[in-house]
């Protein structure tokens, strides 16, 4: 919405995902529509500062009952090119597929085996670093409250601490070796 040559001062963030269906059939006729998901939120940069505030919106209920949770809201700071602190609350993605945005997903939505093996609660109030420790290997560790609240909490809780690795593999596309 804004940007200028310091940073995007304010940009619009979000997703929405709808499933519909038409039919019109000898055996009758079928018609529904149904919101699976909406994230809307802000995103801003100053310098080496981030501002994230985006909440999961449920557009099947009524507009007065439409909220269900603040997914992100958060400030990071670039410590350097490769390092970053995020404070707030974020996404802890214990897994790869539990890391991996359903923007990129190709089906609508993850396996239902991940959900029976790692929780599906992913945004938790905590603080975190994200750093590299060469161009192909990085890493994520922080510190979260276990507070499962829809907001920023840290109460009547515990706390969990995560670390995690990982490594970018040369891709293969169409048999061509790529970096």
């Amino acid at each position: 919405m804004y940007d200028n040559e310091r940073g995007n001062y304010l940009k619009l963030s979000g997703r929405l995902q709808l499933d519909s269906a038409w039919i019109n059939s000898e055996q009758g006729d079928f018609n529904d529509t149904a919101w699976r998901r909406f994230g809307f939120g802000f995103k801003g940069q100053y310098g080496e500062f981030k501002v994230t505030l985006e909440a999961d919106i449920n557009l099947n209920n009524s507009l007065d009952d439409a909220y269900n949770r603040l997914t992100d809201a958060n400030v990071s700071w670039a410590l350097d090119k490769d390092t970053e602190l995020n404070f707030l609350k974020q996404s802890t993605g214990f897994t790869l597929d539990g890391k991996t945005s359903s923007k990129k997903l190709l089906p609508p939505q993850r396996n239902n085996l991940t959900n029976n093996l790692w929780f599906t609660s992913e945004y938790f109030t905590g603080v975190s670093v994200k750093s590299k420790f060469s161009d192909t290997w990085s890493y994520k560790t922080g510190l979260f409250s276990s507070d499962d609240s829809d907001k920023i909490s840290i109460s009547d809780a515990s706390y969990f601490s995560m670390f995690s690795t990982a490594k970018k593999l040369v891709k293969i596309v169409f048999g061509i070796r790529v970096r």
